[in-house]
């Protein structure tokens, strides 16, 4: 009857040990995911920082021309590398949104009125340039412009819009 007993017992201490294995495994596999999410969400964030004043566009230098349907805008850059920056436009009931990056190449926006279609670059650090959007040769079409939004993308990380104009000025 001795032995009963103690059979008894070890099977308790190896039922508490497998338990105890199953909660560590359990909580390993918890803390890999959880851990690549925190990090992803953190690179995030660090990229993004700190960026919304380095990154707008100049409303003195923004105006649509609605007899000429052309939308002239000027994004500055203060001391930050960016990968690219979209440029949502948002009117009529419709959006549309253009990416400005140094290899794209868009047959309705130019650095210059009636020069479309040309390498476009965007502003290096501390500095700004003006861009021109055929309106008449673009899937925008719009009749006024409602707002425009500028969202830097740094590294990889597309940022929330860093600056924004509402209610676009007709050019005089």
């Amino acid at each position: 009857m001795k032995n009963i007993r103690n059979k008894k017992a070890v099977s308790a201490v190896i039922t508490t040990v497998i338990i105890l294995a199953l909660s560590i495994a359990l909580i390993g596999i918890v803390w890999v995911v959880v851990d690549g999410i925190v990090k992803d969400n953190v690179g995030k964030s660090e990229a993004c920082f700190n960026i919304f004043e380095k990154v707008g566009i100049d409303e003195t230098y923004t105006c649509y021309n609605s007899s000429g349907e052309e939308l002239k805008f000027m994004i500055f850059v203060r001391d930050i590398e960016l990968e690219k920056i979209l440029v949502s436009i948002k009117g009529d009931d419709k959006a549309h949104t253009i990416e400005l990056s140094p290899e794209n190449i868009l047959d309705y926006v130019g650095k210059a009125s009636g020069d479309y279609g040309t390498n476009i670059t965007f502003p290096e650090s501390n500095s700004g340039k003006t861009y021109y959007v055929n309106n008449t040769n673009s899937a925008m079409s719009f009749s006024s412009i409602d707002l425009i939004e500028i969202i830097p993308v740094v590294g990889e990380h597309q940022c929330s819009p860093s600056d924004s104009l509402k209610n676009v000025n007709f050019c005089s």
